[in-house]
């Protein structure tokens, strides 16, 4: 009876996925979702910070990066706007949604694809702070200056308020400050 115990310890630690293989699997159940890379982008870069979060993964070097493919007026925009957010965070309302939203992590770019080899975007701005993603995920501003709700401005391909959820069954994390309605 003890040795049966002691066997079926060994057996479960040896099944046990590792860390990196959860992660994996994660990404790969994420990026089957429907028009993931289409709308939701900055959904699973939340996703994935969160979830390394969790899991204390987190690297000294993490960071969002916004990508701009060549709008080179969006990124300007925006790149004004980030590089003056210290000495003026209300700033933050103004930015534009980015072509996509990738993430950095301990030298590595990733987005729902998994790790992106040879990734590179000479329109690119670097994000630290998560409270920038979640403003351009739930509110942006339109030409005039109003304050648009997300789905005026992202791609509406993407259907938050039914791939919201799927994410985070797929990810065990909540995304509870997304908006999808």
């Amino acid at each position: 009876m003890y040795l049966s115990a002691i066997y079926g310890f060994f057996l479960k630690l040896f099944k046990r996925k590792s860390i990196q293989d959860q992660f994996k699997d994660m990404l790969r159940r994420i990026n089957s979702i429907d028009f993931i890379n289409c709308g939701g982008c900055g959904v699973v870069a939340l996703t994935i910070y969160k979830w390394l979060k969790k899991h204390k993964m987190l690297s000294s070097d993490f960071k969002f990066i916004f990508v701009y493919r060549g709008d080179s007026v969006m990124y300007s925009h925006n790149h004004v706007i980030l590089t003056k957010i210290d000495k003026s965070p209300n700033l933050i309302k103004n930015l534009l949604v980015p072509s996509h939203i990738v993430i950095y992590n301990d030298g590595n770019y990733y987005d729902s694809n998994g790790l992106l080899v040879d990734f590179y975007s000479n329109l690119q701005h670097n994000v630290l702070d998560v409270n920038a993603i979640l403003t351009i995920l739930n509110e942006t501003i339109d030409d005039e200056g109003d304050i648009r709700t997300w789905d005026l401005r992202w791609n509406c391909m993407f259907n938050r308020k039914k791939n919201v959820p799927l994410i985070e069954k797929y990810s065990g994390i909540k995304l509870n400050e997304v908006k999808t309605v």
